[in-house]
């Protein structure tokens, strides 16, 4: 659906998440300060490309004419509501689709991704229901460095899996478990049912360095689930992170190695509890040494 674009913009920032780059103009304050607030460790540097002239990039436009909020791409609407929570939380949602969908540098792996204290990488796969951002925000309060709760971005080059530090998408009844005494007023309600809270905010300097992957494990809540772990083969390991990698449409016959060569090099364990507490637990027994 087309729209004029004749609007008066009261900003713009250019972004590079993975290697996805793109603007971002806003019409309506809040959309600048969420952009500001969810993208800030992604602002564009020159080398990054920030120096091609707009045009050339995809942009993401807000508006609003006080009652409707909208969000489009390019000329093209992807949403549109009387809520400007649902403009807002449909951006965070589709820059993060397109950035771990369209990386061309990383292979990507849909998982949480932290460091233990020690400095050895470890993978928690899994789809969006699987308890991985719970697990994840435990862990770094626990004193685990932070890489991110959504993608596991594989160099193909040194095998290490680099930060993709996006904020934390945190349901509000997880700050009772993990973040009871974070300061609520640096988290972001993005909707009724989800805030986004930065790392730092968790522990301070959570933000970890690039490190190799010693541990991949595929955690899974299942209501009334006894806690169980079963030790993976390499076999099984490849076949499921095949199954949780984003852009395998970019890395085509390549991805198979790269994930074979990380399955060679890991312990691999599928964990299956009901009890978040147990699976903080596991893990770091599991990581640990």
């Amino acid at each position: 659906m087309a729209r004029s674009m004749s609007y008066s913009w009261l900003g713009e920032e250019r972004f590079r998440v993975l290697s996805y780059g793109f603007a971002v103009r806003w019409g309506w304050e809040e959309a600048g300060a969420y952009v500001r607030f969810a993208l800030a460790r992604f602002v564009a540097r020159a080398s990054q490309g920030s120096e091609r002239s707009a045009p050339e990039l995809p942009i993401y436009r807000f508006t609003s004419d006080g009652a409707t909020y909208r969000l489009l791409l390019q000329r093209e609407m992807i949403v549109e509501s009387r809520d400007p929570r649902d403009a807002l939380n449909h951006f965070s949602w589709h820059v993060n689709s397109e950035a771990m969908q369209t990386a061309v540098d990383h292979l990507v792996i849909h998982a949480g991704a932290v460091v233990t204290p020690t400095g050895s990488g470890v993978l928690l796969p899994g789809p969006s229901g699987s308890g991985k951002t719970g697990l994840v925000a435990g862990l770094v309060r626990q004193g685990f460095g932070y890489l991110s709760d959504e993608a596991g971005a594989i160099d193909p080059l040194s095998r290490q899996v680099h930060p993709y530090p996006k904020a934390l998408s945190i349901k509000p009844g997880m700050f009772g478990r993990f973040t009871d005494d974070v300061d609520r007023s640096r988290a972001w309600p993005i909707s009724a049912q989800m805030w986004l809270i930065d790392a730092e905010t968790l522990r301070s300097d959570a933000i970890a360095a690039s490190t190799g992957v010693d541990r991949v494990i595929f955690p899974t809540h299942r209501a009334g689930a006894v806690t169980h772990v079963t030790p993976l083969s390499a076999a099984e390991t490849v076949i499921a992170l095949h199954e949780n990698t984003a852009n395998r449409s970019i890395f085509g016959p390549r991805a198979l190695p790269l994930l074979g060569d990380l399955a060679k090099r890991a312990a691999s364990y599928r964990l299956e509890t009901s009890d978040p507490d147990e699976a903080l637990r596991v893990v770091g027994e599991l990581t640990a040494g």
